[in-house]
């Protein structure tokens, strides 16, 4: 997954926070039922509430980490343990990476959400190709969005095969969130991970069919780091031409480490492009795996290096070698792994690429249109740009130019190239 800061990852956190103080009693019992009433909950029996719950009045006023009645824990425990297991026979299927751990291919993961959304449950895999069965989600986000109650269940499949599970309930005047959590542990069995229940402080549904929303979090000086609560899927299906462009050829290149998607350049100005930065973002997507060099080198092989460059862009290897960093004395060209210390750090370099348009353009090339979507800032458009590439005949493409559109791109930071801004540097 894309998201840098998973609802599980978010909520894991939010459950470690505590304070202390009185609230009336009444004050708990009105929340209490209200909390009921958005659970989904009819004629329960009384359960009482915990002395923690009761002496915590910032947990009901603050929005996180409020109290799920044991009832629901049980029911809901149940209900994703149930949909995990029905996954189990395709789940087995999976082939360990290099490392043990178990990924779906997206094969895998299309008959998984056919399972998870044969009952009409929403479910998705990855957060920007859209949902299996959008249409009901579709349909609730258009309720609330006219003030009336409503409530579902949604379902996200992980690259590990383990599913998390969010029951959306909105009562009138405030969106809830409940979530579940539940993997395939070292023994092969469901395991529950979280159950927790939130506040959503802020939603909206887009017009490009992406629902964004906000969890109520701890703040300053609650907590001393920030907590980011900001989440977001696409709801209606992406195309699937657009999609498949976006996965082979501008996802896996994205923002973040190079600059060739967010800056401008043509066949005529290329002397800006971090060409040393982009090669390991061309080689994943020529070889299907990542650039992996040895601990003490630093530096591609100049033939392999030209050959990759100049195979992905209207560029010379007598071009290269003017606007790369070269070392002659390793005769290669030089390299150093993404850090902390060598990119910008902004939130916007962690968008997603997704194409909203493509265009045949009178030379043969094609125009994509792209947004950058970006979860953290909450934003289903950062900033556009389009993508000039050409096919080839062999099927290959050649990327040929960007230009950047809008008021987005003049507030973008200052790009950090990976082994500084010029190449006299070296």
């Amino acid at each position: 997954m894309w998201r840098k800061y998973g609802m599980a990852a978010i909520l894991a956190l939010i459950c470690f926070s505590g304070c202390s103080g009185q609230v009336d009693k009444s004050v708990v019992n009105e929340r209490k039922e209200k909390i009921q009433e958005q659970a989904g909950i009819s004629e329960m029996e009384e359960t009482e509430i915990t002395d923690e719950v009761t002496e915590d009045k910032s947990v009901l006023e603050k929005g996180y980490n409020l109290p799920v009645d044991s009832t629901v824990w049980n029911e809901e425990k149940n209900i994703i343990v149930d949909i995990l297991k029905k996954t189990e026979t395709l789940y087995r299927k999976c082939r360990p990476d290099a490392y043990g751990n178990m990924i779906l291919t997206d094969k895998i993961a299309e008959k998984m959400l056919n399972v998870i959304s044969e009952d009409g449950t929403p479910a998705y895999f990855k957060l920007y190709t859209g949902m299996w069965k959008w249409k009901q989600m579709d349909s609730f986000l258009k309720e609330i969005k006219k003030g009336n109650r409503s409530k579902i269940s949604v379902c996200e499949l992980h690259e590990d095969g383990g599913i998390s599970r969010e029951t959306f309930h909105y009562d009138g005047s405030d969106l809830y969130v409940l979530y579940s959590n539940c993997i395939w542990n070292e023994e092969g069995e469901p395991e529950l991970t979280t159950i927790s229940y939130n506040r959503i402080k802020r939603w909206d549904y887009t017009r490009k069919g992406w629902f964004l929303y906000e969890l109520c979090v701890p703040e300053y000086p609650e907590v001393t780091e920030m907590v980011d609560g900001c989440c977001m899927f696409r709801v209606k299906r992406q195309k699937k031409k657009y999609l498949a462009f976006a996965e082979k050829y501008l996802i896996p290149i994205g923002y973040q480490g190079n600059n060739l998607f967010c800056s401008n350049w043509d066949e005529e100005h290329i002397q800006n492009i971090d060409y040393n930065a982009l090669y390991e973002f061309l080689y994943q997507i020529e070889y299907k795996k990542q650039l992996v060099l040895p601990e003490n080198k630093e530096w591609m092989e100049k033939k392999e290096f030209e050959a990759l460059i100049s195979s992905y862009l209207p560029v010379s290897h007598e071009q290269i070698r003017k606007y790369a960093v070269f070392d002659k004395k390793k005769k290669g060209y030089l390299w150093c792994r993404l850090g902390c210390f060598n990119y910008t750090l902004s939130f916007v370099y962690q968008s997603i690429p997704e194409i909203t348009e493509i265009r045949n353009c009178e030379d043969g090339s094609l125009e994509l249109t792209v947004d950058a979507v970006c979860e953290s800032l909450y934003d289903d458009k950062v900033f556009s740009h389009v993508v000039k590439i050409r096919v080839l005949e062999d099927g290959h493409i050649q990327f040929i130019g960007n230009r950047m559109k809008g008021k987005g791109y003049v507030s973008l930071p200052e790009y950090q190239y990976r082994l500084g801004k010029k190449k006299e540097d070296y």
